[in-house]
């Protein structure tokens, strides 16, 4: 199931480069969470399929943080204008749904911040060509 979720987010990249990223570990939890996340951690340089800088990573994981946070300030500020009888299961519909994201974000950060040393060692040098 994991993997055919990643394989169609991740359908525009090759075959071989998604398959290579799936024998290890911690990059399969890397797509994985990317799926989950809506992040596409893949961008082309020079005709080749990359994995994006650690840096542009964290900073897109940031900005989604950010997004649905204010996501959910919003809804909670419509909320208040609201007189129905269940708001408070609307809170904490929001606010589990809220903690889910941010903790699946946190989780990608954790395995970007694991990750990136191997992947200066190994992985760029299978696909530089």
């Amino acid at each position: 199931m994991i993997n055919d979720n990643i394989e169609n987010y991740y359908k525009n990249i090759d075959k071989p480069i998604i398959n290579e990223y799936m024998n290890n570990l911690n990059f399969k939890n890397l797509l994985a969470l990317s799926t989950i996340n809506d992040l596409y951690v893949f961008q082309k340089e020079k005709k080749a399929w990359r994995l994006k800088d650690k840096e542009k990573l964290l900073r897109e994981c940031e900005y989604k943080r950010k997004k649905k946070i204010k996501e959910v300030s919003v809804s909670l500020n419509s909320l208040n204008k609201n007189k129905s009888s269940t708001i408070t299961k609307e809170i904490k519909l929001q606010n589990n749904t809220l903690l889910n994201q941010i903790e699946n974000i946190d989780s990608l950060i954790e395995t970007i911040e694991k990750i990136f040393p191997i992947v200066n060692n190994n992985f760029d040098e299978i696909y530089s060509n």
